[in-house]
């Protein structure tokens, strides 16, 4: 994937679907990132990779009332509605029924979006 600024566009490369684009939007992003978390410094999966629970550790993160936890396969396809994200403590999602490969775990709420891959045997 390339973020090209000064074109203002986000371009990602496929095996065997070709190239993707989109406009890249700034509008809706923070003037200060001060206390923003991306990426797994937000989310911490323990125990990965996972054969059957996912523990999943949502950190000092600021939840929303309206977060949601979700799990996708690599391609981007929703397989699992976790519910409501909690901040207190670990949290479990059973992934037994995935079959063997790589996903991402997401909290989405109506600000911001965190993700993190998983490799689930």
């Amino acid at each position: 994937m390339d973020v090209l600024q000064d074109e203002q566009l986000i371009r990602a490369a496929t095996f065997g679907r070709g190239v993707w684009e989109s406009e890249l939007v700034l509008e809706s992003l923070p003037l200060s990132v001060e206390g923003i978390r991306m990426g797994v410094e937000g989310i911490k999966v323990i125990g990965n990779p996972t054969s059957s629970m996912l523990s999943i550790d949502m950190g000092d993160l600021t939840l929303s009332p309206n977060g949601v936890l979700s799990i996708s396969d690599i391609l981007g396809k929703q397989l699992i509605n976790g519910g409501q994200a909690s901040s207190q403590g670990i949290q479990a999602i059973d992934v037994s029924h995935l079959n063997s490969g790589t996903y991402i775990l997401t909290y989405a709420d109506e600000r911001s979006s965190y993700s993190v891959r998983f490799v689930k045997q």
